[in-house]
């Protein structure tokens, strides 16, 4: 529950990042870049008055959601600390304790997989098939299962895959 309320209101936030912007741009304005953490109401100081005084609400509604967040971000590390599995997985460049934790919490019995290829699948990371005579064209992933997992998962391999990532093995084979 407090995995699936921080991920609806970083959505929600990103929403609001997305609109300040996208309010300012057709003015003839930019806001300067930043990481979502850090948007706040000094990020304005360089708008016109009129404009600052009209974005000022929201910018206020961006700063307090980003405290809830941070406050969900500290529970979630503390029901991390009663799962040690986690730490599995979290050493992996890219996986942190928000993903490991959704990750086990979603699986909940190992026993159930009989081969580790069978995770992916549950998720929806295979791609689905159409098989019609000879045709057997590439299709994208099933989407089948959990979409927080999957969407944290991806992540994931975007960062390990990133250009300035640490190398591994799994980089590699990647």
């Amino acid at each position: 529950l407090v995995i699936r309320g921080r991920d609806q209101l970083v959505e929600s936030r990103t929403g609001l990042i997305n609109c300040v912007r996208g309010l300012v741009k057709p003015l003839g304005e930019r806001l300067a870049s930043c990481d979502a953490d850090h948007v706040t109401t000094e990020l304005l100081a360089d708008l016109p008055d009129r404009l600052r005084q009209s974005l000022q609400p929201m910018i206020q509604a961006i700063e307090a959601v980003t405290a809830q967040i941070h406050a969900l971000n500290l529970q979630i590390h503390e029901i991390a600390q009663r799962y040690p599995e986690i730490k599995l997985i979290t050493p992996i460049d890219g996986v942190g304790e928000l993903t490991a934790l959704t990750f086990l919490l979603t699986i909940e019995d190992v026993t159930r997989f009989n081969k580790s290829r069978e995770v992916g699948a549950y998720f929806g990371l295979v791609p689905g098939q159409s098989q019609s005579g000879d045709s057997d064209p590439q299709q994208h992933i099933t989407k089948q299962g959990d979409p927080l997992v999957r969407k944290l998962l991806v992540q994931c391999a975007h960062c390990i895959m990133r250009h300035n990532a640490a190398d591994s093995d799994l980089r590699r084979w990647g």
